[in-house]
Protein backbone atom coordinates (compact mmCIF):
# COMPACT_ATOMS: atom_id res chain seq x y z
CA UNK A 1 0.00 0.00 0.00
CA UNK A 2 2.90 2.11 0.20
CA UNK A 3 2.35 3.35 -3.71
CA UNK A 4 -0.01 5.44 -2.04
CA UNK A 5 2.40 7.84 -1.33
CA UNK A 6 3.74 8.33 -4.49
CA UNK A 7 2.26 11.59 -5.58
CA UNK A 8 4.05 14.65 -6.58
CA UNK A 9 3.28 16.41 -2.97
CA UNK A 10 3.45 12.82 -1.17
CA UNK A 11 0.18 13.89 -0.08
CA UNK A 12 -1.44 9.89 -0.48
CA UNK A 13 -4.50 8.46 -2.43
CA UNK A 14 -7.25 7.05 -0.63
CA UNK A 15 -8.72 4.76 -2.63
CA UNK A 16 -6.19 2.25 -4.24
CA UNK A 17 -6.79 -0.71 -7.21
CA UNK A 18 -4.84 -3.40 -5.47
CA UNK A 19 -4.56 -5.46 -9.32
CA UNK A 20 -2.29 -2.83 -10.98
CA UNK A 21 -1.39 -0.92 -8.25
CA UNK A 22 -3.10 2.08 -9.18
CA UNK A 23 -6.01 4.68 -7.51
CA UNK A 24 -9.16 5.77 -8.32
CA UNK A 25 -8.05 9.02 -10.16
CA UNK A 26 -9.30 11.29 -7.12
CA UNK A 27 -7.51 14.59 -7.24
CA UNK A 28 -7.95 15.34 -3.13
CA UNK A 29 -7.50 13.43 -0.09
CA UNK A 30 -9.27 14.73 3.06
CA UNK A 31 -7.78 16.20 6.60
CA UNK A 32 -8.39 13.07 8.57
CA UNK A 33 -7.86 10.78 6.12
CA UNK A 34 -4.38 12.17 5.47
CA UNK A 35 -3.65 12.89 8.95
CA UNK A 36 -4.55 9.07 10.00
CA UNK A 37 -2.08 7.93 7.95
CA UNK A 38 0.47 9.89 8.52
CA UNK A 39 0.47 8.32 12.18
CA UNK A 40 -0.71 5.02 11.60
CA UNK A 41 2.29 4.77 9.45
CA UNK A 42 4.82 6.67 11.71
CA UNK A 43 3.71 4.11 14.59
CA UNK A 44 3.99 1.39 12.15
CA UNK A 45 8.23 2.11 11.63
CA UNK A 46 8.01 2.79 15.58
CA UNK A 47 6.95 -0.14 16.02
CA UNK A 48 9.16 -2.36 13.34
CA UNK A 49 12.45 -0.40 13.51
CA UNK A 50 11.50 0.31 9.67
CA UNK A 51 11.85 4.23 9.13
CA UNK A 52 10.65 3.76 5.87
CA UNK A 53 7.34 3.75 6.77
CA UNK A 54 7.18 6.94 8.52
CA UNK A 55 9.63 8.72 5.91
CA UNK A 56 6.86 7.84 3.57
CA UNK A 57 4.59 10.35 5.30
CA UNK A 58 6.79 12.90 6.11
CA UNK A 59 6.04 15.35 2.93
CA UNK A 60 2.18 15.16 3.58
CA UNK A 61 2.69 15.84 7.16
CA UNK A 62 4.56 19.47 6.64
CA UNK A 63 1.46 20.43 4.76
CA UNK A 64 -0.91 19.37 7.50
CA UNK A 65 1.32 21.62 9.57
CA UNK A 66 2.24 24.27 7.17
CA UNK A 67 -1.34 24.39 5.23
CA UNK A 68 -1.97 26.73 2.46
CA UNK A 69 -2.99 29.05 1.12
CA UNK A 70 -3.56 30.94 4.44
CA UNK A 71 -7.22 31.15 3.46
CA UNK A 72 -7.19 27.77 4.20
CA UNK A 73 -7.00 28.29 7.62
CA UNK A 74 -9.76 30.50 8.52
CA UNK A 75 -9.27 30.46 12.15
CA UNK A 76 -6.08 29.95 13.96
CA UNK A 77 -5.41 25.95 13.95
CA UNK A 78 -8.82 24.80 11.86
CA UNK A 79 -7.96 24.41 8.34
CA UNK A 80 -9.83 23.15 5.49
CA UNK A 81 -10.99 19.43 5.00
CA UNK A 82 -9.77 18.91 1.39
CA UNK A 83 -5.87 18.65 0.18
CA UNK A 84 -5.05 18.72 -3.55
CA UNK A 85 -2.85 15.79 -4.15
CA UNK A 86 -0.72 16.98 -6.60
CA UNK A 87 0.53 20.15 -4.71
CA UNK A 88 -0.41 19.59 -0.97
CA UNK A 89 -2.55 22.86 -1.04
CA UNK A 90 -5.87 22.93 0.42
CA UNK A 91 -8.72 23.33 -1.57
CA UNK A 92 -10.92 24.68 0.62
CA UNK A 93 -11.94 26.21 4.12
CA UNK A 94 -14.44 24.62 5.08
CA UNK A 95 -14.25 22.42 8.32
CA UNK A 96 -14.60 22.19 11.64
CA UNK A 97 -14.52 19.19 14.53
CA UNK A 98 -16.63 16.86 12.85
CA UNK A 99 -16.95 13.73 10.76
CA UNK A 100 -13.88 13.70 8.23
CA UNK A 101 -11.78 15.97 9.97
CA UNK A 102 -11.68 15.33 13.62
CA UNK A 103 -9.09 12.37 13.24
CA UNK A 104 -6.60 15.20 12.41
CA UNK A 105 -7.13 17.15 15.84
CA UNK A 106 -6.54 13.71 17.30
CA UNK A 107 -4.04 12.67 15.45
CA UNK A 108 -1.85 16.04 16.68
CA UNK A 109 -2.37 15.19 20.53
CA UNK A 110 -1.33 11.21 19.37
CA UNK A 111 1.68 12.42 17.41
CA UNK A 112 3.27 15.00 19.62
CA UNK A 113 3.72 12.46 22.14
CA UNK A 114 6.05 10.88 19.86
CA UNK A 115 7.33 13.26 18.03
CA UNK A 116 10.43 15.61 17.66
CA UNK A 117 8.04 18.33 15.91
CA UNK A 118 6.03 18.69 19.62
CA UNK A 119 5.67 22.18 19.30
CA UNK A 120 3.96 22.47 15.77
CA UNK A 121 1.30 19.73 17.10
CA UNK A 122 0.76 21.37 20.18
CA UNK A 123 0.13 24.75 18.33
CA UNK A 124 -2.44 23.51 16.53
CA UNK A 125 -4.08 21.65 19.17
CA UNK A 126 -4.12 24.86 21.11
CA UNK A 127 -5.36 27.11 18.60
CA UNK A 128 -8.17 25.54 17.93
CA UNK A 129 -9.33 24.97 21.41
CA UNK A 130 -8.71 28.79 21.84
CA UNK A 131 -11.21 29.38 18.96
CA UNK A 132 -13.79 27.39 20.52
CA UNK A 133 -13.51 28.71 23.47
CA UNK A 134 -13.87 31.81 21.64
CA UNK A 135 -16.80 31.06 20.32
CA UNK A 136 -18.51 29.77 23.35
CA UNK A 137 -17.62 32.80 25.11
CA UNK A 138 -19.36 34.97 22.87
CA UNK A 139 -22.41 33.01 22.98
CA UNK A 140 -22.11 31.48 19.32
CA UNK A 141 -22.65 27.74 19.00
CA UNK A 142 -20.58 26.07 16.94
CA UNK A 143 -23.60 24.87 14.76
CA UNK A 144 -23.50 28.19 13.55
CA UNK A 145 -19.41 28.13 13.00
CA UNK A 146 -19.40 26.45 9.64
CA UNK A 147 -18.08 27.90 7.23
Amino acid sequence: MSYAFDTPSGIPYNNLIFSDRSNDGSTTNGLATTGTLVLEWTHLSDLTGNDTYGALTQKAESYLLSPQPATSEPWPGLVGTNIDISDGRFVDAAGGWNGGDDSFYEYLIKVSLSSADLDASLRWWRDGIAFFRWQWDDGIRCARCMY
